[in-house]
């Protein structure tokens, strides 16, 4: 008899990243669309975003206000900006200490993320409120 298990994740907690790079220039990898708890409205947004090297699974990805994954006056772009902004000054600023927590009130979708980073030491924290589209 074959047992298999396979494990459905419905809430990503959040992750930590030591240090931070700008990818290699390579095709942007497909990634899944369909999240937990997306509403019409959202986007899969990476926690890490492709640039960085991000992955394109669900470990990566949450459902996330469009308000919150694009455009101009996103807290969420101008935290990425910052980020890349600093790996291509000359010389390259370190993006260190990433670590990013993903809030929930009960259900699959996050109603916010708490950020906090490091760019040459100097350290940024925020809570980025993710609004029902």
């Amino acid at each position: 008899m074959m047992v298999s298990t396979f494990w459905l994740l419905t809430e990503v907690p959040g992750l930590n990243v030591a240090k931070l790079f700008l990818k290699a220039k390579r095709k942007r990898f497909r990634n899944i669309r369909l999240t937990p708890g997306r509403l019409r409205g959202d986007d899969a947004g990476h926690l890490i975003a492709d640039m960085f090297d991000g992955s394109p699974a669900l470990d990566n990805l949450v459902s996330q206000a469009k308000s919150v994954n694009r455009g101009a006056g996103s807290k969420w772009t101008a935290m990425e900006r910052a980020w890349r902004k600093a790996l291509k000054a000359h010389p390259p600023r370190a993006v260190t200490d990433i670590e990013i927590k993903v809030l929930y009130d009960g259900t699959s979708r996050p109603t916010a993320f708490e950020v906090e980073y490091k760019i040459d030491g100097h350290l940024v924290s925020d809570t980025i409120p993710n609004p029902i589209p």
